[in-house]
Formats: C-alpha cells, sequence, structure tokens
C-alpha cells in the first residue's frame, strides 16, 4: 500500500494541478470554469495559498512526492473554533487511497494543530460519489440548501464532524 502525505503547495505542482483544473470529470460538480484557467493562473494559487490566515491549503502527494491533489481547510475561524473542508484529486490519484488519507491527514490538523472543534463542508447532491466518500469519512448531514448551478436550482447537502476529543 502506498503512503501518502500532505505538505504545502509547491511551483513544481503547478502543471498536475492545471491538468485536474482542465479534467471535465473533475470539475464537474465545481463552481469553476477550470478549463479556463492558465499555468499563470495555477502558478499565482500556489503563490497566494502561502498566506495560512484565513486558508490552509496542502498538496496531497505520493511517497515518491508526486502531487495527487489538494486538500483545504478554509475560512478557518480560531474565534468560533471551525474551518470548511475542500478536496480535489487529480484523476490518477481516484480510487488509490490518498483522498481518504488527506481527509484524515488534515483532520488531525484541523482539531490537533489547530484546535478547530468542528470542520463542515458543503456538496451538491447529485454528486453521489462525494456524499458517500463524506459519509465513509464520518461526516454527518445538517441540512440543506438550495444553489443555481449548471442553469437549474440544486440542493447543496451541509455536512460537518467534531472535533473527537473534547
Amino acid at each position: 500500500m502506498s503512503e501518502f502525505r500532505l505538505r504545502p503547495l509547491h511551483v513544481k505542482d503547478a502543471v498536475r494541478m492545471l491538468e485536474w483544473l482542465h479534467d471535465d470529470e473533475t470539475t464537474r460538480f465545481l463552481a469553476l470554469d477550470g478549463k479556463s484557467l492558465t499555468l499563470e493562473d495555477t502558478l499565482s494559487y500556489i503563490r497566494n495559498a502561502q498566506d495560512e490566515t484565513v486558508n490552509l491549503h496542502r498538496a496531497v502527494v505520493s511517497e515518491d512526492d508526486v502531487y495527487l491533489g489538494t486538500v483545504s481547510l478554509k475560512n478557518i475561524d480560531l474565534a468560533d473554533k471551525q474551518a470548511e473542508y475542500a478536496i480535489s484529486m487529480h484523476p490518477s490519484a481516484v480510487g488509490s487511497g490518498a483522498a481518504k488519507a488527506a481527509s484524515l491527514l488534515i483532520a488531525q490538523v484541523a482539531f490537533i494543530e489547530l484546535g478547530l472543534k468542528r470542520v463542515y463542508l458543503n456538496v451538491l447532491r447529485v454528486n453521489q460519489r462525494a456524499v458517500r466518500f463524506y459519509d465513509k469519512l464520518g461526516y454527518r448531514y445538517t441540512h440543506s440548501s438550495s444553489i443555481f448551478f449548471d442553469g437549474k436550482d440544486i440542493e447543496l447537502m451541509w455536512y460537518e464532524i467534531d472535533n473527537p476529543t473534547p
């Protein structure tokens, strides 16, 4: 079984990041026009990710340091002790266990390093693969809202997970 780890994003990750951004299957449930993004856009994102005051983005990498995706804690609120979780994986990493490993590792960052009490996420109901993934990770459904996405109103499901140690 391969080992996966998290590290800060590096400039060398930009090309593989752009590959998943240009992949229709990877981005079809994201409110993002990945096809329009350029290498300079990804380089700018990586440079901006160095500021971790509100958002913490980590590269998910293989044991030989190949970029497999990005996992994030966004909108970090240290006063309310919560943050939003997000993950996007390169198509080559799907089914490898990297997303699960990255999710568990970023939870450790959230709960142990940052001392957060809650991590939340949202997902489109139509993204059933992601819904099953979050259920398996132990996130619990809290409520739904509606957003206009891809030309129609879609149900947006909200999930959260609490720090397992009080």
